[in-house]
């Protein structure tokens, strides 16, 4: 049963990726389909009857099939207008607190991980929601890190959190996708769903970030990432950081000015 709700969650993201995630073009992709089965019969007619069609026969199909393409051609247009509108500023909603937490952690970085903990801890987090759970991806070189965590959470008041290491044989794309899947493999013993649990992408080397990225989209599982305010020489501004949900549905609102 799981396996089979994996397989069809990532048949419709495929899907949608496929298509731009667009109405548009879904519906163009639609009546691309019924052109084909248009065309098939057609065929199909012309062998069967072992003599040619009649003009008035071709007509009717070669017009359908015309009717089909410039229909398919309007709503492309469609499409492109709409993308043609799409502002230059994206918002990006903060993630809801998560019962589940996958961290990729850096050497000698605990404050990332402090941030979203208190997040997904913390005392407005609703009950059914707070954080249980936290799955640490290191390396050899965060092994000290990690020991220092607990420490730093409860220098931070961080309470009923239980950590778990994941250790990484090599920091690469494909050993921590393979970690992070894992991961979400085995959340049955901890009586949490896919959904119920969020990978971070904020800490780790780019490799392991391209790794558990990998291990999310396919199956659309929740990720994140910290995000903060900028001050004018581009530095991030103390106190601003917040867990960010990463959104793969790019196209935003036409900003209206006021």
């Amino acid at each position: 049963m799981k396996r089979r709700f994996e397989f069809t969650r990532f048949v419709r993201v495929a899907l949608l990726a496929a298509v731009g995630r667009s109405a548009w073009l879904i519906v163009v992709f639609a009546l691309g389909a019924v052109a084909l089965e248009v065309l098939a019969n057609f065929v199909y007619d012309l062998v069967t009857a072992g003599a040619m069609p009649t003009w008035a026969t071709i007509g009717r199909g070669v017009s359908l099939l015309a009717v089909l393409a410039v229909a398919a051609y309007g709503f492309f247009l469609l499409d492109r207008r709409r993308a043609a509108t799409v502002g230059s500023r994206v918002h990006m909603p903060t993630i809801a607190p998560h019962p589940g937490l996958i961290w990729l952690l850096s050497p000698g970085k605990t404050k990332p991980l402090i941030i979203a903990m208190r997040h997904h801890a913390g005392p407005t987090a609703p009950p059914e929601s707070r954080l249980r759970h936290c799955w640490i991806i290191l390396t050899d070189a965060a092994k000290e890190t990690y020991e220092d965590l607990q420490a730093e959470m409860k220098r931070h008041g961080i309470e009923g959190v239980e950590l778990y290491p994941v250790p990484l044989v090599q920091a690469d794309i494909e050993h921590t996708c393979r970690a992070v899947t894992r991961v979400y493999d085995d959340i049955d013993a901890y009586d949490l769903q896919p959904l119920q649990v969020v990978t971070d992408l904020t800490g780790g080397l780019k490799t392991m970030t391209a790794g558990a990225l990998l291990a999310c989209l396919p199956y659309d599982r929740p990720m994140e990432y910290l995000l903060s305010e900028r001050d004018p020489n581009g530095e991030p501004i103390l106190g601003s950081e917040r867990p960010a949900r990463v959104d793969i549905e790019f196209f935003v609102q036409k900003q209206v000015e006021s």
